[in-house]
């Protein structure tokens, strides 16, 4: 009996890291924004979905009016057609992208994450294409009736709209912000947002309503609370988004700001 023991461990400890990155590095993007003058704006990460829709966030693509995806590892750029579906308050995204042959990756479930557990993620920080790195759960912060995943995983500005990943390799959350003078409190939406969004994309069938540039598009949103609440008012916390400079560009925004209920 003692000789299956092993495999039984190997199983509950999940796949190996390194497989989860070279399974995961072809489906995951370095994303390029450009103004209506095709000059750099700025830059993110992403991921396929499914057959050539990739999942960002929105505060990547928000004001842009070109754009370009490049597979990690890859010399093809892919270019961004147009957004399929979007989440203002959620800070989420899908575009459809011109290549439809590239494979997507697998999300999980809807269940909430249990703190202490093994993550993943992957992204483009300062412009270093596929960037893995390893954390755990720190807790989960709940906003209103929504929640964000709190976490260890380092994630950088370039970083956003990449996945996170379980120890299955599922897609658990997207990277999306971290503390402003913080060590390592980094945050994520939660796949569950993500579930729903591609959903509803499918049942609304809008991939050819809203065209690439979203910025007059832009409402009200969870990432556009205006600064100046009393902390007695919301409780809350400054988190700074990660707004994707570049390191060779000097023509990028300045850091938008999230408020997070404590």
């Amino acid at each position: 009996m003692f000789i299956f023991f092993p495999l039984v461990l190997s199983s509950a400890m999940g796949i190996k890291p390194e497989t989860i990155a070279s399974n995961s590095f072809p489906s995951s993007v370095g994303i390029y924004l450009f103004d209506e003058n095709k000059n750099p704006l700025k830059s993110g990460s992403g991921f396929f979905v499914k057959a050539g829709v990739i999942a960002t966030n929105y505060h990547v693509i928000d004001g842009a009016s070109f754009g370009l995806a490049k597979i990690v590892g890859k010399d093809t750029d892919h270019e961004l057609l147009n957004v399929v579906a979007l989440n203002q308050r959620m800070d989420l995204a899908l575009v459809r992208v011109s290549d439809t042959n590239v494979p997507f990756l697998s999300l999980g479930s809807n269940r909430k994450l249990t703190v202490g557990q093994k993550l993943y993620a992957i992204g483009n920080p300062q412009g270093l294409e596929g960037t893995f790195s390893e954390g755990i759960v720190s807790s989960i912060r709940e906003v209103g009736n929504d929640y964000f995943i709190q976490m260890t995983t380092p994630i950088s500005p370039g970083s956003s709209g990449g996945p996170v990943l379980d120890e299955r390799g599922l897609v658990v959350g997207v990277s999306v912000a971290t503390f402003q003078n913080g060590q390592n409190l980094n945050f994520a939406i939660p796949v569950t947002y993500l579930n729903q969004l591609i959903e509803s994309s499918a049942e609304s069938k809008i991939s050819n309503v809203v065209q690439f540039d979203v910025a007059k598009s832009r409402g009200p949103s969870l990432f556009d609370l205006p600064m100046n609440y009393e902390p007695s008012e919301l409780d809350s916390t400054r988190v700074k988004i990660l707004n994707d400079k570049s390191p060779d560009s000097k023509n990028y925004r300045a850091d938008d700001v999230l408020i997070m209920s404590r």
